[in-house]
């Protein structure tokens, strides 16, 4: 899948650029360490033919929590950010699409807390996320995190390898998703979450 060309637009840190033209510093805590906060929204044409953002306000304010959670620096403004996600999904001429805001940081190679953080809005098309058919799933051998490992309800990057794991699990024993049980043995969540 080809997630942008030469002519898509993304939104970086207030100013809409190029994403084959968009730059991220390689000494970031975000590259290395998987210290970032992201969403993944969808957006939809509705039947009057309007793009409509799913639960923009909320899943904005999750963001917000997400990098406080983290002790993320978050200066941004939910209405802002709205308004950039429908100007990026415009820029892009996008209606059915999946909108993927993610907070980063600068170059810190150290533990220490950001003075600073960076903010891109990407978009791409998608269909439905895991197709129309029925799905053959599976229970994975990775678990969730342990919620007393870190802060769990945050949606950050780092959470994520497991996911990529126990998905990748899955479908090289010929199933399309994993699902993971917490520590306790009960199952907590699909692995793409």
């Amino acid at each position: 899948m080809d997630y942008y060309n030469e002519k898509t637009v993304l939104y970086l840190d207030g100013n809409f650029v190029r994403a084959s033209e968009a730059k991220m510093d390689l000494y970031s805590q975000s590259l290395h360490y998987g210290y970032a906060v992201f969403e993944g929204i969808r957006s939809y044409r509705t039947r009057g033919g309007e793009t409509r953002i799913f639960k923009a306000v909320e899943h904005f304010r999750r963001l917000q929590d997400s990098a406080a959670a983290l002790n993320i620096v978050y200066p941004y403004r939910t209405d802002d950010l709205i308004e950039a996600a429908y100007s990026v999904l415009s820029k892009n001429n996008l209606q059915n699409a999946y909108l993927r805001p993610i907070v980063y940081g600068p170059a810190n190679m150290s533990f220490s807390k950001n003075k600073e953080s960076h903010i891109a809005i990407e978009v791409w098309e998608m269909a439905p996320f895991l197709g129309e058919k029925h799905l053959r799933v599976m229970t994975s051998g990775f678990e969730r995190p342990n919620p007393k490992g870190f802060k769990i309800e945050a949606k950050a990057t780092g959470h994520y390898v497991n996911s990529i794991l126990a998905s990748q699990e899955a479908m090289a024993a010929g199933y399309d998703e994993a699902l993971l049980n917490d520590m306790n043995g009960y199952v907590a969540e699909g692995a793409r979450g």
